[in-house]
């Protein structure tokens, strides 16, 4: 379950890997006039003149199974989708293949949910002891997970809809009031990053408030690109090593079977990690939550038994059969690139994360949407709430 909290001084929030660069007000300044000029409605026009395919918002009744919710992700391509009450339409909370991820190993795995489980080497032992339990992951899937209904939705989501906005409400604030969190929330393990998404409200016909659009981190980065010569020249001039610097970054080898990887994402409150080759480290894969949602079956779920590199070019290659256009691939970027070079990276693969390799191809860092658009918020509570909507 995602819950809310606040972030840290000082008005840039850094993630702890950010910790000792230095990103000013001034170097900023021209991305959140960007930001700060393009409301929803304009955003929404501009999107819509780019696409001109039919848009609806998918939803889920609130009545499906967990089969029934998976399947409609995928058939979509998406992480999570809104519930809705089936007879009075009202909106109930998100349904994330994050929810299917804390489900599957709360229940069937609780002795590798273990918040002191955060290394390959622990987390393969800990599955060596419990291979009974892995072999029958697929009975356990047939028997009862799958046919479950949705139990509570929006008691386990992935914090979509900590923040509403409106037409008229800027991408400023979808960055500023959406990515912050409330401080008296608590925190609790495997929760993954808020607001991925922000949904757009407008009053139905019958006076009560629907949900009229989905606006996402992507989204966002993509309307600033869409007029790169607004954004000044510090996204053009500072480097991915300037910004973010190095850090170890959590990655799994190839060989480590699928489910730890899972695992391993639970236990340090990630939503990702990097697949390396066990001989040189190099990166040659990644695995999200997102890969989840092609879990529609359950022989599907006995793939997690497969080792990660395996599971990732399996589900890769069975999504793909639906919508390649869906498909994340393995974003990177080098420490000496710039961060509008990051920007465009993220939006051309369709990306939520960045690994940063070296030159020989070694993880040395990542970065997610999140830590990005973080550099772009405005405490609301400071001197520059004026710029803020509302």
């Amino acid at each position: 379950m995602m819950f809310p909290v606040s972030w840290p001084s000082p008005k840039l929030f850094l993630p702890a890997h950010m910790a000792g660069n230095t990103v000013s007000d001034a170097d900023v300044c021209e991305i959140r006039k960007a930001l700060a000029s393009w409301t929803v409605k304009r955003y929404r026009t501009w999107r819509d003149n780019q696409d001109s395919a039919t848009r609806d918002i998918m939803t889920i009744p609130h009545d499906a199974t967990i089969e029934d919710a998976l399947r409609a992700l995928s058939r979509r391509g998406v992480l999570s989708a809104p519930v809705v009450h089936v007879t009075t339409g009202d909106y109930l909370g998100f349904f994330s293949a994050g929810d299917a991820l804390t489900k599957l190993l709360v229940e069937l795995f609780p002795s590798i949910c273990d918040a002191k489980l955060t290394t390959p080497a622990a987390m393969a032992e800990a599955l060596a002891r419990n291979a009974s339990t892995v072999d029958n992951i697929a009975q356990w899937a047939r028997d009862g997970f799958l046919s479950e209904h949705i139990v509570r939705p929006g008691s386990n989501n992935d914090g979509d809809l900590s923040y509403a906005g409106f037409d008229e409400t800027t991408l400023l604030d979808l960055v500023s009031r959406g990515l912050k969190r409330s401080p008296s929330a608590e925190v609790r393990r495997g929760d993954f990053e808020p607001s991925h998404r922000i949904a757009i409200y407008e009053e139905a016909s019958n006076g009560k408030m629907r949900i009229a659009d989905i606006v996402s981190q992507s989204d966002t980065l993509r309307a600033l690109l869409s007029a790169p010569d607004q954004l000044g020249p510090w996204a053009g001039n500072a480097t991915v090593d300037d910004v973010f610097g190095q850090s170890p970054v959590l990655c799994v080898p190839a060989d480590l079977p699928a489910i730890g990887a899972f695992a391993l994402m639970h236990n340090t409150d990630i939503s990702g990690v990097g697949v390396t080759d066990p001989s040189t480290a190099k990166l040659v894969a990644h695995l999200t939550v997102a890969d989840l949602r092609c879990l529609t079956s359950a022989s599907d779920f006995d793939l997690l038994r497969l080792p990660a590199l395996k599971f990732f070019a399996q589900q890769r290659q069975e999504c793909s059969t639906e919508e390649p256009t869906h498909q994340s691939p393995v974003v990177t970027v080098r420490p000496g690139d710039t961060v509008l070079h990051l920007m465009r990276a993220l939006v051309d693969g369709k990306a939520h994360r960045a690994y940063v390799i070296d030159e020989t191809g070694v993880p040395v860092g990542v970065v997610t949407l999140t830590d990005l658009l973080r550099l772009f918020a405005v405490d609301p509570a400071s001197d520059k709430e004026m710029l803020l909507t509302f």
